[in-house]
């Protein structure tokens, strides 16, 4: 039986050097939850590892952040969740979600039209398809956001292939708008002679 809460934290922890190696499974999808895990290797502290969260704005010690993403290379960080600040009385009030690391906009996740997602179940994820043969997970993510967003469409597909994870974000709105996609990583972005990040 695996146990989801220690497998998602076994990725989301920096795993110290000199570390025994860890096996775990190559992919891992938890239905209730809608949390998809995929790694390159066995070893966790080898090759690249992501994860994907769906499920919705109202569960227990609740971030909006339908959609996050987090991604590790050799055991170590590199797209991340800023995690929760020191607990005051503020966390548990009506201003919850005043707080950064709580929006989603603090999140690897989507903000189109400048709208965040919003507390409650009813902010959720959707349609959620998980694909161990081609290594990709994809939510309908546009019912985590408030109809103000103007959102016919957002969808984000994962895939872990050949070395790489790649992101789609499938953006449709009501009329033209904007959209902007963040990702907060553990190190500053670097440019390659290319220009990629």
């Amino acid at each position: 039986v695996i146990n989801p809460y220690i497998t998602y934290l076994k990725l989301c922890l920096p795993i110290p050097d000199g570390a025994p190696e860890i096996k775990s499974p190559l992919s891992v999808y938890f239905r209730d939850l809608k949390i998809a895990l995929m790694r390159e290797c066995e070893n966790a502290l080898e090759g690249l590892c992501m994860a994907m969260k769906g499920g919705h704005n109202a569960e227990s010690h609740n971030h909006n952040d339908i959609g996050q993403l987090y991604l590790y290379k050799d055991g170590k960080p590199v797209i991340v969740d800023m995690g929760a600040m020191t607990y005051t009385k503020k966390t548990f009030s009506s201003e919850r979600y005043t707080i950064m690391a709580m929006r989603s906009l603090y999140h690897s996740t989507v903000t189109p039209a400048g709208v965040e997602q919003l507390p409650g179940k009813s902010s959720t994820s959707s349609d959620e398809s998980f694909d161990e043969q081609a290594r990709s997970v994809s939510m309908q993510l546009k019912t985590a956001y408030p109809p103000e967003a103007g959102l016919v469409d957002l969808t984000r597909r994962v895939t872990l292939s050949d070395g790489a994870v790649t992101v789609n974000d499938t953006v449709a709105f009501e009329e033209e708008s904007t959209v902007d996609i963040h990702f907060l990583t553990y190190d500053a972005p670097s440019e390659n002679p290319d220009g990629s990040l």
